[in-house]
């Protein structure tokens, strides 16, 4: 079984943050899991790069801060394990 790390705050780039705080936002406004797609979308319509969005959901799951919740055919959701402030 795959040991994740579980990193500290600081270990966190603004970009993190900023995935972080629209995945926690989505969670509670739209009480469901976020789709990947969805948040490319948006968080490219706020001028941030999907490949860039890509890396920083790469970093927060293998530093424990949000895990996929489920894989369907193509689509891939989130949710937090942590909060980020």
């Amino acid at each position: 079984m795959p040991v994740t790390k579980v990193g500290r705050i600081s270990e966190l780039n603004d970009l993190d943050k900023i995935v972080m705080q629209y995945i926690d936002w989505w969670v509670h406004e739209k009480k469901t899991t976020i789709p990947q797609r969805q948040l490319l979308s948006d968080l490219a319509e706020r001028e941030i790069s999907p490949r860039s969005v890509e890396h920083s959901l790469q970093r927060l799951l293998k530093l424990g801060y949000i895990r996929r919740a489920y894989t369907t055919t193509n689509r891939t959701f989130y949710v937090m394990l942590r909060g980020v402030n």
